[in-house]
């Protein structure tokens, strides 16, 4: 039984929490927040008043989403927005989830760029575009280019940029990596979270049975192989004292660094998420 059969709000929460994978203070956060947009009340209505009686309405409402989780599949993808940054990214199956580690992505990027500047920046491998976009909404004065080889990311990565208000700054590419970019295009920053998970790996099963796995897996087996190629087709397209900005997956920040060394690029700084894993790395042309 997903619900008691007089269910009270706590009641909501706790069923919310009994399918997520991590039970902690980030996912208690994250499961009162789904039901009180749910149940359309405040949360602090939803801690202040817990044992608040549901109505047969607001039960018919919460029981699907529920039996979705049930299934396995993420809370975002069933509520059908996640936060990131400083904005609420639409999200659903079209791409990734976007998720708090990449935040320091951001940071970085933004570090590293004149925000009085015009710049042109570049994602590859866009997918909601919760990267770029973010970066946008940051530098009022800078223009970007969103790149996916999957048109339906593409779509959701528009419907995101038309809703934060940065559409009129954001052109979107379909292309495998960037070799349908104008060969006269440059840019002041590339960021891109590329795939890197290798078939065999373990992941969580939400996200195994559900994220697409054309932004997960290489094909080749090796971790590095978009790392290396992006590196290797961007240096036609970084004007100079461009920055190279890279999410990577835990414990592959000397790979990327071994990698980055042969295709001829330097590491300027690591950064760590919140849990201490380093999450992102910038990169210049050796010169």
């Amino acid at each position: 039984m997903l619900l008691p059969p007089t269910p009270h709000r706590q009641h909501a929460v706790d069923a919310v929490l009994s399918f997520l994978e991590d039970n902690n203070q980030a996912t208690a956060a994250a499961a009162r927040n789904f039901v009180a947009r749910v149940l359309e009340l405040a949360i602090h209505d939803i801690s202040l008043d817990s044992n608040a009686e549901l109505s047969q309405e607001q039960i018919d409402k919460l029981l699907p989403l529920l039996q979705r989780l049930q299934t396995g599949e993420p809370l975002a993808y069933v509520e059908g927005s996640v936060g990131f940054y400083k904005h609420d990214f639409v999200i659903d199956p079209r791409a990734l989830i976007p998720r708090a580690d990449s935040e320091v992505v951001v940071e970085l990027c933004l570090e590293n760029l004149n925000s009085n500047s015009h710049l042109r920046l570049l994602d590859v491998g866009a997918g909601s575009g919760c990267l770029i976009i973010s970066l946008l909404s940051e530098l009022p004065h800078a223009e970007g280019v969103a790149i996916d080889i999957e048109g339906e990311a593409l779509e959701l990565a528009a419907l995101n940029a038309k809703t934060i208000g940065v559409d009129q700054r954001l052109q979107l590419l379909n292309s495998d990596c960037l070799v349908e970019l104008d060969p006269s295009d440059m840019f002041d920053l590339i960021v891109s979270n590329p795939p890197y998970i290798t078939h065999g790996e373990e992941l969580g099963p939400s996200v195994a049975e559900y994220e697409p796995h054309s932004a997960l897996f290489v094909t080749d087996g090796d971790a590095m192989q978009f790392y290396r190629r992006i590196m290797i087709e961007a240096k036609a397209h970084l004007l100079p004292k461009a920055v190279l900005v890279f999410e990577i997956g835990a414990n592959r920040q000397d790979d990327l660094a071994l990698a980055a060394g042969e295709c001829g690029y330097q590491v300027l700084e690591q950064r760590e998420d919140m849990c201490s894993v380093v999450r992102a790395i910038s990169l210049q042309l050796i010169a």
